[in-house]
C-alpha cells in the first residue's frame, strides 16, 4: 500500500494543514532527525494513536517536519524549553 494511500485511510501519521500554526514554538537546538522521529513515535502512543511513521534512510522527514508533529502532539514537550540541551 502506498505512503499516501495510507495517510488517506488515517494509517500513517502525517500532520494535517489546520494543524499547522503559523508560528509553533521554536526548538533552537533539536536533537538529531532519528531522535525527533522517535518522539513523534512516542507522543503518538501516548496519545493511543496506533498510527505509524514510515521513512527510510533515502526519503527522512526533515527538521521543520518532525519539529512541527511533536508540536501538535504535545506543544509542551520538553525540547521546546528555552534551557533544552539535545542528549
Amino acid at each position: 500500500m502506498s505512503y499516501l494511500i495510507k495517510i488517506k485511510k488515517n494509517l500513517e501519521y502525517c500532520p494535517h494543514q489546520s494543524e499547522i500554526e503559523s508560528d509553533p514554538k521554536v526548538c533552537n537546538n533539536p536533537p538529531k532527525k532519528i531522535i525527533l522521529l522517535k518522539i513523534i513515535s512516542d507522543e503518538l502512543l501516548k496519545k493511543g494513536d496506533n498510527r505509524t511513521i514510515s521513512y527510510d534512510e533515502k526519503h527522512l522527514p526533515d527538521v521543520d517536519w518532525c519539529l512541527i508533529s511533536i508540536f501538535i502532539l504535545n506543544p509542551m514537550h520538553e525540547i521546546f524549553e528555552p534551557s533544552y540541551i539535545p542528549e
